[in-house]
């Protein structure tokens, strides 16, 4: 990383499910400290959810069905329609790596806290702790054998947040962790995540000596939740698979993924994707 100031932005970002709506802004400021790979900044974050509608959810009498996000909500104290979280953090972040998009060498971490004061517009105040970290590591001098690991912790500090904020498998920057499962399927007040991955170059042309390639996946997710009385590490959630990889820029290393993985209760899941998970 060379840039004596970069930024991460997520502004004016919206995601739509098919019965509610999230308009997401992103945007963190980071400057290198020092003569060395350090950065640290501040960053704002605001996420507005609306329009819920709980298909599962049932409060008839004689036929109740009542869904986490109900109950969550219920005991809690949020809106059952909407919810708003507002934020400011204090970011420090270590990078070595050689590539961005797709790294042979090098390491990663960063340290995110996150205060969602109710005076900014939260619903309730509360804080958040994000701790990430990503090493790459070589068996042969071509980078053509690259074991590579990736872990976070998304560790809820203090207050309530609420439900869709709550840390959750498949919700890290890029929405890539987690393979097989959806995204969400995972959820509590405190999340870890760790995942292994082997990346293998097996086939060159002419033009391009890395046009092809494989990687083996696996990885599992552990929650905690309060309201129900479940521990980190009292249910860890597998996840593993293998991937192709058609390299389309050598410069930029940018690849299509094709993934296909398993996990827990009957799970599958196929990916299609640019650059690596991690």
């Amino acid at each position: 990383m060379v840039d004596e100031m970069y930024r991460i932005l997520g502004a004016g970002l919206i995601f739509l499910w098919i019965y509610s709506a999230l308009f997401r802004f992103y945007e963190t400021y980071l400057r290198k400290v020092g003569d060395g790979d350090f950065y640290a900044g501040v960053g704002l974050h605001l996420d507005l959810f609306s329009n819920f509608q709980d298909q599962l959810l049932s409060l008839e009498v004689g036929d109740t069905v009542i869904t986490p996000f109900y109950a969550y909500n219920h005991e809690y104290g949020f809106s059952q329609d909407k919810s708003t979280l507002v934020g400011v953090s204090l970011n420090g972040v270590y990078d070595t790596r050689d590539n961005v998009n797709n790294p042979y060498v090098g390491r990663y971490a960063m340290a995110n806290v996150k205060f969602n004061p109710e005076f900014l517009g939260s619903d309730k105040g509360s804080s958040q702790l994000w701790l990430e970290y990503r090493d790459y590591f070589n068996f042969t001098e071509d980078h053509k054998n690259i074991f590579a690991l990736w872990t976070y912790a998304n560790m809820t500090l203090s207050g309530d947040l609420p439900y869709m904020n709550l840390p959750a498998v498949g919700w890290d920057q890029y929405s890539k962790s987690g393979e097989p499962y959806s995204q969400g399927r995972f959820r509590g007040q405190n999340l870890l995540f760790g995942g292994l991955e082997f990346r293998k170059h097996l086939l060159a042309t002419k033009k391009n000596p890395r046009f092809f390639g494989m990687v083996a996946y696996a990885n599992a997710t552990t929650a905690s939740g309060k309201e129900n009385g479940i521990d980190l590490f009292e249910y860890v959630e597998p996840g593993y698979g293998l991937g192709l990889r058609i390299n389309i820029s050598q410069k930029a290393r940018t690849n299509i993924g094709i993934d296909y993985g398993w996990g827990n209760y009957g799970t599958t899941g196929f990916f299609l994707r640019l650059n690596e998970n991690f």
